[in-house]
């Protein structure tokens, strides 16, 4: 059994092999002259089982590309079971036609990476569940919910303390956190322009006024929607906001989501690799969570 994967998310790669206590393959990774991706595997993995991790984080089109021919080398050296592991799936928030001449970019990637030949793959914390349906082999979709339960259990949120979910499409998710720590929860009334995508923030729904605010969601992109939810709130009269959030993806710099001091703190998990480190963001690791289950079916 082997461990590999592509330069979506080293770190993660390498602390889910330390999990399973498995040998890992560095991939040999290079560009010919004129930008295609040259890849070699220098290892003989006939007949044995691997584990292929890779995020699909940006550049997004890079590493949708080099997992593919990543997959297609291990293949071709006649391995014997290949288990998938994608810690965040690029382009799972396109999971819809809103206009129409869209394409559902999801079911896309999720088709590009359906090869007959994996065994299994594994995803965590979707935008949406239902794009595991477009998974044409076998998948198993993880949550980091007990992961933030147990990291706010840790920190003693009990008193004056709400959970509150951004936007409706996370009600379900926010409620369910909101429900395993014994918390009241409110909701923020959100709007997207589907042109600009732009986000303007509406009512919220619950008291949060001296109340340490869990804002929970799945995914921190520009980190736009979180500094308008903060807003909100604190001109509500919230004491704290507290972001916790599967995947920090980050399209712009960290230092935008503090620089008007809205934000007091952020928990993101380490499926997309970060490069900057900030005082005010913990990172709590999913190698455990992702090993755990894939040593299931070695």
């Amino acid at each position: 059994m082997k461990v590999l994967g592509g330069t979506g998310n080293a770190k993660l790669t390498e602390e889910i092999a330390k999990e399973l206590g498995v040998e890992l393959v560095l991939p040999e990774f290079k560009l010919f002259a004129n930008g295609e991706q040259r890849i070699w595997i220098p290892k003989k993995l006939g007949g044995q089982q691997v584990i292929l991790v890779q995020s699909l984080a940006a550049p997004v089109d890079t590493h949708i590309i080099q997992l593919l021919l990543l997959i297609d080398a291990l293949e071709r050296l006649g391995i014997k079971q290949l288990f998938l592991v994608v810690p965040w799936m690029g382009y799972s928030l396109q999971d819809k036609v809103f206009r129409e001449g869209e394409p559902i970019a999801a079911k896309v990637v999720a088709q590009l990476l359906s090869s007959r030949n994996i065994s299994r793959t594994f995803l965590l914390d979707l935008h949406n569940s239902a794009i595991a349906g477009f998974f044409e082999g076998p998948n198993t979709h993880l949550s980091t919910l007990d992961l933030f339960v147990d990291f706010a259990k840790r920190q003693d949120y009990s008193e004056n303390t709400v959970v509150v979910c951004p936007d409706i499409g996370g009600l379900r998710r926010a409620q369910n956190f909101a429900d395993k720590l014994n918390l009241p929860m409110a909701s923020m009334e959100k709007q997207r322009n589907l042109v600009t995508g732009e986000v303007t923030t509406g009512r919220i729904h619950g008291d949060v006024s001296g109340m340490n605010c869990l804002v929970y969601d799945d995914v921190i992109m520009s980190g736009s929607t979180l500094v308008k939810t903060a807003q909100a709130l604190k001109s509500n009269g919230a004491k704290k906001v507290i972001c916790l959030a599967s995947h920090g993806v980050f399209t712009k710099p960290i230092e935008t989501l503090f620089a008007d001091k809205l934000i007091d703190e952020v928990i993101i998990t380490d499926s997309v690799e970060q490069r900057v480190a900030h005082k005010k963001i913990t990172v709590l690791s999913v190698a455990k969570l992702l090993a755990e289950p894939i040593s299931e079916y070695l």
